[in-house]
């Protein structure tokens, strides 16, 4: 009995208790009717401190999710009282609401046609090719791991 709730201890500790890494985490919808109004300067200044915010705000998630990693590696290896320590300080929550915000600012000075909209388009072509690339590689490197030789 004491090892079926350890290991739904263990299996609930795995599934919720890690941080996730940035680049996982989904943007939360923000509506741009708070928005509507602002100028286009005000749209990039804003732009700028949101920008420079989620870089932070990234720097902080992607350090839990690599220590939470570390710590569930070595709990589940040596120590699992050690899985205790994954309460950190995860972010998750205020980087996806910041990266709703940027896209919805995006989306309002695309729409006024503000004059750093063609930036705008040309960053996310780039940053739909470099998702791309890495869905590529990321098929080629499964691919690869499951053939049989």
């Amino acid at each position: 009995m004491s090892k079926i709730v350890l290991c739904l201890i263990l299996t609930f500790v795995l599934l919720f208790g890690c941080s996730s890494s940035p680049d996982t985490i989904c943007p939360l919808y923000v509506s741009s009717y708070p928005f509507r109004d602002a100028s286009c300067d005000q749209i990039k200044t804003e732009l700028v401190n949101i920008q420079r915010r989620t870089i932070e705000i990234s720097e902080i998630q992607n350090s839990e999710a690599t220590k939470d990693a570390l710590v569930t590696g070595f709990s589940l290896a040596f120590f699992w009282p050690g899985l205790i320590f994954l309460v950190g300080e995860d972010r998750e929550l205020e980087f996806a609401s910041l990266r709703g915000t940027y896209i919805t600012l995006e989306d309002v000075a695309l729409e006024k046609n503000c004059e750093y909209a063609n930036e705008i388009i040309e960053s996310r072509k780039k940053l739909e090719e470099l998702k791309k690339e890495r869905d590529r590689k990321q098929r080629a490197r499964m691919q690869g791991e499951f053939k049989i030789p």
